[in-house]
């Protein structure tokens, strides 16, 4: 099989690129890229049973997230506000602090 072959085969994307191409350590980083991008293009995505086209695994996890902060957000505020003595009420400032605490960004992360 000629050079020219093996770069039809490959894709229109990297057939347009036949002088560069034509090295092998090019050749091979370019694949070895592409090989990368779609690793982590399949690590995100989900299938479900439900639905076979899949999602965003980080679509999803952010969705149960905000849904059980929601949870525990109401679950607390119902709590402080019907308890009647004072020191029953650390575990759920405790717990509205956690949530809070969850969401903000650090100033370490920027």
């Amino acid at each position: 099989m000629t050079l020219e072959n093996k770069d039809v085969e490959m894709g229109s994307e990297l057939a347009n690129i036949l002088p560069a191409m034509r090295n092998p350590s090019i050749r091979h980083k370019v694949l070895d890229h592409q090989l990368q991008a779609d690793t982590a293009s399949q690590k995100n995505k989900w299938s479900l049973c439900c639905y076979s086209k899949g999602t965003d695994a980080r679509l999803l996890q952010f969705i149960a997230t905000f849904i059980i902060s929601i949870v525990l957000l109401i679950f607390s505020c119902y709590q402080l506000s019907y308890t009647s003595d004072c020191e029953g009420t650390n575990l759920y400032t405790g717990l509205i602090t956690l949530v809070v605490g969850v969401w903000l960004k650090s100033p370490m992360d920027r």
